[in-house]
């Protein structure tokens, strides 16, 4: 009988340590689940950088209904308008895609010029595993990369040789540190609240490209309700991209 009972006070501990690592294991999942960026939400970014001001771009969630490998699936979907004729028509306009994840956080940059380094950049995201002024070196990777941008002509009319500039399958590969400063207040008219606030910084490395070996910083403000509500690239010394939002249409405020 005492041996029973010893099987059984075993039998309870070895129990107590798998509820204890489930549970940990849901908490974990839920610190990284993506509750911002879900089908409908919206988000539009003043513009501001190094050669202009005054320019926006916009932000959409959607489903992806063009016809490619992500049809049908959720997407983050940049849209910058780029350039407009002189009686205000737009001229052309650029976007870029991303799969969103339901377990992760994190966004990538939209395609702001036609340099090809926007689709080779690491994304923004967050570490909820940090500690404020700790770091995490990782490593950015990517085999292929598409952008896509749509011409007009001046009556408003879609031309029909729509740009889609698509990689050879070869590996771009380099690292990256991600650091966490800790919580800040960011204020203007649209938020107003502590967010989080993150840097990336690296050096770009692809061979061939006119930017390889230039260094590159984000420095951005992440909000648990809105998501990354600042954005700004710095591009070596001399040019930078910055983005802060100014609308937002979010289904759950």
């Amino acid at each position: 009988m005492r041996m029973l009972f010893k099987l059984m006070g075993f039998a309870m501990k070895i129990l107590l340590i798998i509820i204890a690592l489930v549970l940990g294991s849901c908490s974990e999942i839920e610190n990284l689940k993506n509750n911002i960026y879900v089908e409908g939400n919206y988000w539009h970014f003043a513009l501001e950088t190094h050669a202009k001001t005054g320019d926006s771009v916009k932000l959409y969630t959607q489903i992806d209904e063009e016809d490619n490998s992500r049809k049908g699936e959720l997407i983050n979907k940049w849209v910058y308008y780029s350039s407009f004729y002189p009686d205000g028509n737009l001229l052309s306009e650029k976007y870029s895609t991303s799969e969103v994840s339901i377990l992760k956080i994190e966004l990538s940059t939209p395609r702001l010029t036609d340099e090809q380094f926007w689709s080779l950049l690491p994304s923004l995201q967050i570490d909820k595993s940090l500690k404020a002024n700790e770091s995490d070196e990782k490593t950015f990777s990517i085999k292929k990369w598409e952008t896509s941008s749509k011409s007009y002509d001046e009556e408003g009319n879609l031309i029909d040789d729509i740009e889609n500039a698509k990689s050879e399958p070869k590996t771009t590969k380099y690292p990256y540190e991600l650091k966490y400063l800790g919580k800040s207040f960011y204020s203007n008219p649209v938020v107003n609240d502590s967010c989080e606030h993150y840097q990336i910084n690296f050096t770009y490395n692809v061979e061939g490209d006119k930017y390889n070996g230039s260094k590159f910083l984000y420095d951005y403000y992440f909000h648990e309700k809105y998501g990354f509500v600042s954005i700004k690239i710095n591009v070596g010394n001399s040019e930078f991209y910055e983005m802060n939002l100014k609308e937002k249409r979010l289904k759950k405020e």
